[in-house]
């Protein structure tokens, strides 16, 4: 794997302060959820604060990291360039985060970005063929219950190609289609199945040996988004890091002891240390 010359580590003094985002009765839990848990990845934020031409958008996330505005005014300004996204209707918070992200430039969305490189086996002839893989902002993980299998569900995963046409022999057919990691990002968004009964398992920490770097990267949880109720509704919660963690409850602010997995959590968040 390959990273890049200049990772940006956890700094907290690029971290904001502790404050809730009013939910005005228009179905924003997961978008206030959302920057709460942004809110709390510091190389994220260092690269918007600094940013030499920022965008309207960038902007005003910049205005709510110093307390000049509200999450509500940052939803419809990211409405009025996506309608993916509904005003006063309950979305998805992965699909908030990468509507998001995507407004932002290359440099910034590369922070969440693992690059895969991925090979497909033909069953017939046994030729590997690799395939073209898009640079993902988050990877999905099932059932893991320590961190060296989390670790390694994080690094090679595999999903099911149909009617796969191997260009060496013509033989058609189903084929698994497997992924490694060849990028680490800076800031690792995991997803666990929503539909996973029981307590989730995440680990606190994470550590990749890195080849190029002839090091290990070390990575330390820094949100944990909770999501209670159905996929298409519910309610949504994070637990982030500032001078220490909080539970975020829209503008309800609790103090809480430690990132904690429960039967509601949903995604994970890591910055590079």
């Amino acid at each position: 794997m390959s990273e890049a010359i200049r990772l940006l580590r956890y700094d907290g003094r690029f971290v904001p302060g502790v404050r809730g985002l009013e939910n005005p009765g228009i179905a924003i839990c997961y978008f206030n959820s959302m920057l709460q848990a942004l809110m709390s990845c510091s190389a994220f934020n260092m690269l918007v604060l600094k940013w030499p031409a920022p965008s309207d958008v960038m902007i005003e996330y910049c205005n709510l990291l110093r307390g000049k505005t509200d999450a509500k005014n940052l939803l419809i300004m990211l409405i009025r360039k996506n309608n993916t996204l509904v005003f006063g209707q309950q979305d998805d918070m992965h699909l908030g985060l990468g509507i998001f992200l995507e407004t932002m430039p290359v440099r910034i969305q590369n922070l969440f970005k693992l690059k895969h490189k991925s090979y497909v086996e033909c069953h017939n002839c046994r030729t590997r063929h690799e395939v073209a893989t898009p640079h993902e902002m988050a990877v999905t993980i099932d059932d893991v219950s320590t961190k060296e299998e989390m670790e390694n569900a994080i690094m090679n995963s595999s999903s099911v190609i149909s009617d796969y046409t191997c260009e060496k022999c013509n033989h058609r057919g189903d084929v698994v289609k497997r992924y490694s990691i060849a990028r680490l990002s800076e800031i690792i968004v995991v997803i666990l199945n929503k539909t996973r009964q029981g307590v989730k398992y995440f680990s606190p920490t994470l550590d990749f040996y890195s080849k190029p770097l002839d090091e290990t990267l070390h990575y330390s949880v820094v949100a944990q988004v909770e999501h209670l109720g159905s996929t298409s509704g519910g309610h949504y919660y994070t637990l982030g890091k500032r001078n220490r963690i909080y539970l975020f409850d829209d503008d309800q602010i609790a103090e809480a002891n430690t990132f904690t997995p429960t039967n509601n959590t949903y995604i994970v968040i890591y910055n590079l240390q």
